[in-house]
């Protein structure tokens, strides 16, 4: 079960579950966890979020998401298998 935090319309089709996510990088600032915390209950096995402008406004949430993505790649490897 792949949930999906997006803030560009589509990926929304094959995911069990899916935020929609503003554009503005301080609205998304301001969502981010709230919209972890709803993925979280719709028991996702992983939450894939696409990737956010690299402009200086979006440097702290992009921090934010790469601190809490740290070491999910074992997380990520063993879903696979």
């Amino acid at each position: 079960r792949c949930a999906v935090i997006s803030h560009i319309l589509g990926f929304e089709k094959n995911a069990f579950a899916h935020q929609t996510m503003p554009n503005d990088a301080v609205a998304y600032a301001h969502d981010l966890y709230a919209a972890l915390r709803h993925m979280d209950h719709a028991n996702a096995d992983i939450i894939l979020i696409t990737e956010l402008p690299h402009q200086k406004e979006w440097q702290g949430v992009n921090d934010r998401l790469r601190r809490a993505a740290f070491d999910s790649r074992s997380v990520l490897q063993n879903l696979i298998k």
